[in-house]
């Protein structure tokens, strides 16, 4: 079966409208570093504000390679994610993430019924007394 759209999948109108989980990996040389640490920041409440949601994109990062970061969250559907994608806030923050980071993986899935329980502040304790030595969570809504 030839696909002719993204939207058009085996899933169709499910994958259209239901949420779209992304989770993006990154290499950080300095993941630690202030303007770095600001420039994550920025990126999860970007996204966090673009996505349609009241749930905000989260930021982790590996234990044993402190290098790598995940932003993991959630998009109001394949549609708005698209938008995104092409919109001048992901285009300018694309340009400057050169000098903090480089891509190494994302993927993408949509499991609605899931993604709140699992991500909310409470899940995540339990996610990381399963995995304490895989990630933790950095950047906090606060700060």
């Amino acid at each position: 079966l030839r696909m002719s759209s993204p939207l058009l999948s085996s899933f169709g109108v499910t994958l259209a409208l239901s949420p779209i989980v992304e989770t993006a990996v990154f290499n950080c040389p300095a993941p630690d570093s202030s303007s770095t640490l600001s420039f994550l920041r920025e990126v999860a409440t970007s996204c966090s504000h673009a996505a349609g949601l009241s749930r905000p994109f989260f930021l982790f990062q590996s234990v044993d390679q402190p290098c790598i970061i995940y932003l993991i969250g959630e998009w109001s559907s394949l549609s708005s994610h698209y938008e995104w994608i092409a919109s001048q806030t992901n285009q300018d923050l694309l340009k400057r993430a050169d000098a903090y980071l480089t891509m190494k993986d994302f993927f993408h899935f949509s499991l609605p019924a899931l993604l709140p329980a699992w991500i909310s502040s409470s899940s995540f304790i339990s996610f990381s007394t399963l995995y304490p030595k895989a990630i933790r969570r950095i950047l906090r809504r606060d700060g």
